[in-house]
């Protein structure tokens, strides 16, 4: 008989758990090695009974992977949170609140750099140079005065 833990952590081909992201250590009989499983043992210890059937076993890594893709949308979710500026609340946004709100900024940027560059494309049309604000023909008038004197 398959203990469940180990079902959870053996993949049955090595591309399955490197898109899983865990680090399948091997050893040199092809089997995990023992401190890789206690490892997850400790880390999934509520699968701990044992698997009678392929079903039950197909079923428990599917529920893993499931398990382990919701952590990383809700660290994803959370580092979003931590980027979108947004006013302070003492509850934290929700996933549709801060997806909205960093639809809203991702636009409100877009619109101002729009902005941006049909003011530059303006100002070189009209001869100044965006960069210097008009600046440059004072600075050259003045450059022109100096060497009169």
């Amino acid at each position: 008989m398959i203990d469940c833990d180990s079902v959870t952590t053996v993949s049955s081909s090595p591309d399955s758990a490197a898109m899983s992201g865990d680090e399948v250590d091997i050893s040199r009989s092809g089997e995990p090695t023992s401190h890789f499983l206690a490892d997850l043992k400790q880390r999934h210890s509520e699968i701990s009974v044992t698997c009678d059937t392929d079903t039950d076993k197909r079923r428990l890594l599917t529920n893993h992977r499931e398990r382990k893709r919701m952590r990383s949308l809700n660290d994803a979710m959370d580092r979003l949170r931590n980027v979108v500026p947004h006013y302070p609340s003492k509850r934290r946004l929700s996933k549709m609140e801060t997806l909205l709100l960093a639809q809203s900024y991702i636009m409100a940027l877009s619109s101002l750099l729009q902005d941006k560059g049909s003011s530059e494309e303006d100002a070189d049309e009209d001869g100044v140079d965006s960069d210097h604000g008009g600046c440059d023909d004072d600075i050259e008038e003045e450059e022109e005065e100096e060497e009169e004197c």
